[in-house]
């Protein structure tokens, strides 16, 4: 039969305390428990085990064979795992490792880069593998342990933390607004060329949010399309404001 099965770790943490002050108050005291509680405890253990592990008199407490055999097994053990367990509470303040981040080209130029410079002369013995792309990808298969991203959450499945809020703006350049149809309200904007940022989820259709709660949705036309913000940025170099109205597409 196998003994083993079953055991509490706890029992033999409490029969090696026992063991080495030989005695069942002091061993008591040290672990900050009732007299009454170790002495079940060690009683559930010798009847697991079908053995007693100590002679109890009144003035001492000895180990018997089978107690002196369990014990010079069980305390360099117990203090290994001790030792694996503190080593791990200090992992958790001190970073090591390679760390494999993913985010979107512009973000890591922009602000991430700036970041992850910080926050790697923080933690001195941490490897950082940064990967720019703007593609969807596959964290698991690529084994990345984490991605910033910027957008709306697709994947729902994903365990994902919210590091900001994004505000977009309709704008364009001073040259073009000189020379186009005046834009006074919303519903004007849909008379005008659009250059749009494909990677949005919709990005010929925005809606526009009144103070008093009237939403506009309009929907306008592209001639040019890009996936990168950066090709664009020529063309949008002037916010367009409007009275009363901020874009929530």
């Amino acid at each position: 039969m196998n003994t083993a099965v079953g055991i509490d770790l706890n029992a033999l943490a409490i029969f090696c305390m026992v063991a080495r002050l030989r005695g069942f108050t002091a061993a008591a005291t040290q672990l900050g428990m009732t007299k009454a509680k170790v002495s079940i405890q060690i009683s559930r253990l010798e009847k697991h085990l079908g053995t007693p592990l100590f002679t109890r008199t009144t003035r001492q407490v000895n180990l018997t064979d089978a107690g002196r055999r369990l014990f010079e097994q069980c305390e360099p053990m117990l203090d290994q795992l001790q030792e694996t367990l503190d080593q791990l509470g200090e992992d958790r303040t001190t970073l090591s490792g390679t760390l494999r981040l993913s985010s979107t080209v512009d973000h890591s130029i922009l602000s991430l880069a700036s970041a992850v410079a910080i926050f790697a002369r923080r933690h001195p013995d941490l490897h950082i593998d940064l990967r720019s792309s703007d593609r969807v990808q596959d964290l698991i298969s690529e084994g990345i342990d984490a991605s910033i991203r910027v957008g709306w959450l697709r994947d729902s499945s994903m365990r994902a933390i919210k590091l900001g809020s994004m505000r977009q703006f309709v704008v364009g350049s001073p040259a073009y607004l000189r020379k186009a149809k005046p834009i006074q309200t919303p519903a004007d904007l849909a008379d005008h060329p659009w250059i749009c940022l494909s990677l949005l989820p919709a990005p010929l259709t925005w809606t526009f949010e009144h103070p008093n709660n009237a939403n506009a949705t309009i929907h306008v036309r592209s001639r040019i399309r890009s996936i990168h913000p950066a090709h664009c940025a020529p063309c949008f170099v002037k916010v367009m404001a409007f009275r009363y109205w901020t874009s929530i597409a």
